[in-house]
């Protein structure tokens, strides 16, 4: 796609562990599209967000979102193993799904000052809800 609109973009390979970036590299890191429930186990998810103080300069941002374990449960219990989200018929894949002190606590072990850690809407709101979680290096 990028080669048909002639955006220059440089692809990245990583370990999923450390981030191939010098330390005090970015202003701002986005962790998104629930993409942090894809982390599994606390290991992962504390080392990722470590990797992300690392890469921030000081005063830097990041924005990271997970599933809301209480929306799953209550509209998709259908899709839920304990905190695990299948959101795909016969497919070993699943989010985490979380609580939103939980995304806060992650936030602080990795040494973040929290600026909000809530539920928002998502686009259309007969998509639900997302936790959002906003710290500051």
């Amino acid at each position: 796609m990028a080669s048909k609109t002639d955006y220059s973009i440089e692809f990245l390979h990583y370990d999923g562990h450390n981030l191939p970036f010098n330390n005090v590299a970015f202003d701002a890191v986005i962790i998104w599209a629930q993409t942090f429930g894809l982390l599994y186990g606390d290991e992962y998810k504390n080392s990722f967000l470590v990797e992300c103080w690392r890469v921030l300069k000081k005063g830097g941002l990041i924005s990271f979102s997970g599933h809301d374990f209480e929306y799953l449960s209550e509209h998709y219990k259908q899709c839920l193993v304990e905190r695990k989200f299948y959101p795909y018929t016969d497919a070993e894949i699943y989010w985490e799904a979380f609580l939103p002190h939980e995304l806060k606590s992650y936030a602080e072990k990795a040494g973040f000052n929290i600026i909000l850690c809530e539920r928002g809407e998502i686009n259309k709101p007969e998509d639900g809800v997302v936790l959002h979680c906003l710290g500051r290096k």
